[in-house]
């Protein structure tokens, strides 16, 4: 396996990812809380690398250090791609055209 993107995140961030056109033909795991995060371990051992998506929060800054920790380089963070925004779906929102 080579990729897999990790998204703290309910469904409708992840939904968000698919319309930004984020990870497209890569396995995905969409947690609804970083609390979920001990029960993906066994999920990622398998990857090359690990894409994460997590929120611009202090959950999801503690969520990729732990990551980090236990992945090293194989985690890259992309949570610059929304900086000054929470998540995937406040930043779509915010860029979204109005009709």
């Amino acid at each position: 396996m080579d990729i897999n993107e990790i998204k703290q995140v309910p469904i409708v961030d992840f939904l968000s990812a698919v319309i930004l056109g984020i990870g497209r033909g890569e396995d995905h795991i969409i947690l609804n809380s970083v609390a979920n995060m001990q029960k993906v371990h066994h999920l990622l051992d398998g990857y090359a690398q690990v894409y994460c998506h997590l929120d611009n929060d202090k959950a999801g800054e503690n969520a990729h250090v732990e990551l980090q920790k236990r992945y090293g380089d194989k985690v890259i963070d992309h949570s610059h791609l929304y900086t000054g925004y929470k998540d995937l779906n406040e930043y779509l929102m915010s860029h979204k055209t109005r009709k």
